[in-house]
């Protein structure tokens, strides 16, 4: 192999190299439901809703942040069936599922404002309406389920420049942090 001329090498010093990685003080996370430890989530009759609490460094301002849901359902019992997602106690996102199987996958946008409690509140709400005119008979439907895979995640980017101190340094590592 060739190596570059000297003056090549003596263009990229090592103040140079700290210099550009200081420059850029944009992070970019990403946090599974498998990086939080949890296995899939099956919702259905009668555990018809789950809130789970996905980190991000608390009173730091989140960009770009997307909540992507990777999700499949089964629908064995028909009736109307709604899926409803909130993000910190707000519906984001409510649509009707009929078809007896398929992709629950969505895609929502996390808005930018500071968590103090260091946490953005993702609840799923999984139900069914079986109605029956003059029928006295059990209305619950258990053969209507929805997967929620734990490579759910929330992505996202801060401004590292945003850390005031060092608990909410502590808390902007990553899961595994690097040296």
């Amino acid at each position: 192999a060739v190596l570059p001329p000297p003056a090549a090498l003596a263009a990229v010093s090592v103040a140079d190299a700290f210099r550009k990685l200081s420059s850029d003080t944009w992070v970019a996370r990403s946090v599974s439901l498998a990086d939080l430890g949890l296995a899939p989530i099956v919702l259905g009759n009668p555990d018809m809703s789950r809130e789970i609490a996905l980190p991000v460094p608390p009173n730091v301002p989140l960009a770009n942040a997307t909540l992507q849901m990777d999700a499949s359902f089964v629908r064995a019992d028909g009736g109307r069936t709604t899926l409803i997602l909130s993000l910190d106690g707000f519906p984001a996102s409510a649509r009707p599922v009929s078809a007896e199987r398929g992709d629950g996958s969505l895609t929502l946008a996390v808005d930018s404002t500071p968590r103090p409690a260091g946490i953005v509140r993702f609840n799923v709400d999984w139900r069914t309406a079986v109605m029956r005119e003059n029928a006295c008979t059990d209305l619950r439907t258990p053969g209507n389920l929805l997967r929620i895979d734990p490579t759910t995640r929330l992505t996202y980017r801060f401004d590292a420049a945003s850390l005031q101190d060092v608990p909410t340094a502590w808390a902007a590592l990553p899961a595994t942090p690097v040296l």
